[in-house]
């Protein structure tokens, strides 16, 4: 009777041996059992099933037995982490991911001050080539602005929600939805998707979350443990993105923090925002050369560009902007004392009644 490498394995854990000691027994069972394992995978992968190098990392780390108690183990595990420089395998993850049509998903959380931020622009840069002129159009911290800069963008982009919190008030619960449904449709896209955030969010395609562990500041990296389905797998030292690229960076972090420390994540900026990137949209400009929309065409449009917005907010977006455009036809100078800006090029012509595309 053939006895497979699974049964082995448990009788070494469960078992009793005579005459040796428990840290003999756990030695053999970390150097036994390790070696089923890797016969196991290694049989798989043989037939040419092909993980991907961290899914296989994983999967090979979470069945081998390093402690008896539950508790130490998962401190072992930390230890072992810490031991075993993955950054090339991080690397090649992505580069597979790519090959096979996919995109990565990465997030990033940790203490302020540790690099994240730069960590996650240096992969943009170097990874997806995202220049510095044109980093605005890769990174926000408003969830819904996703579904308006992830059509712009081609395969083996990114875009990056950096800092993101989570999502209170009325439209979080289908902010939420909305958002572990982009993660999941854009898998295909090659768009690859990096978060940042001071503590550890739900995302369900996560193919890695790398926790900050330190910063060697005289070398401009951060080492973070990288785990996968709360499995710590190792370490991996990722530099900072370059002067020019964190130059870029600077306005728009400030405006974010400033937005941060004035609550006003649902509130007037982001909403104005919202309301002038809607009027950028070609549909938009479309249906306005058609006829002046109603407060009930504004709703539509609003509910199907905005969709993680609660009806209220879609019905005081929609009342908004028909009084915005009210506004601009009958009395264009008081536009910007009630608004506090310009409004764009774009919602004049709507107001208008829409002038013809360009020829």
């Amino acid at each position: 009777m053939r006895i497979m490498p699974s049964d082995q394995l448990s009788a070494l854990a469960t078992g009793r041996i005579d005459d040796i000691t428990p840290e003999e027994k756990q030695l053999a069972l970390l150097k036994v059992g390790e070696r089923l394992v890797d016969q196991v995978f290694d049989a798989h992968i043989a037939e040419g099933v092909e993980p991907s190098p961290l899914a296989e990392l994983y999967h090979r780390e979470r069945i081998k037995i390093l402690s008896e108690a539950p508790a130490a183990e998962i401190r072992v595990r930390v230890l072992r982490a810490l031991e075993r420089n993955i950054t090339p395998l991080l690397r090649k993850h992505h580069a597979w991911r790519h090959e096979h049509d996919g995109n990565v998903v990465w997030e990033f959380s940790g203490p302020t001050g540790t690099g994240k931020s730069s960590c996650m622009l240096g992969l943009m840069e170097r990874l997806n080539h995202v220049r510095p002129e044109d980093l605005a159009k890769h990174v926000t911290i408003d969830v819904p602005q996703l579904s308006q800069l992830l059509p712009r963008l081609s395969p083996g982009s990114a875009v990056a929600i950096d800092e993101q919190t989570h999502a209170v008030g009325e439209g979080s619960i289908t902010q939420a939805k909305v958002l572990r449904s982009m993660e999941d449709q854009i898998r295909m896209s090659g768009i690859d998707i990096y978060w940042a955030s001071p503590e550890s969010q739900d995302h369900a395609t996560s193919q890695g979350e790398l926790v900050a562990f330190g910063a060697n500041f005289a070398q401009k990296y951060t080492r973070f443990l990288v785990y996968l389905n709360d499995l710590p797998l190792g370490y991996a030292n990722l530099p900072w993105c370059s002067s020019t690229m964190w130059a870029a960076y600077q306005p728009i972090k400030k405006k974010n923090v400033e937005r941060a420390l004035r609550a006003s994540f649902q509130a007037t900026e982001s909403a104005d925002e919202q309301i002038r990137r809607l009027f950028e949209l070609e549909s938009v400009q479309a249906a306005c050369r058609v006829r002046r929309l109603k407060v009930g065409d504004w709703r539509r449009f609003t509910r199907r560009f905005s969709p993680s917005l609660g009806t209220a907010q879609v019905q005081t977006m929609a009342e908004e902007i028909d009084f915005m455009l009210e506004t601009l036809a009958t009395r264009p100078d008081d536009f910007v004392n009630i608004y506090g800006w310009e409004a764009t090029p774009r919602m004049h012509d709507a107001a208008a009644g829409g002038v013809e595309p360009d020829r």
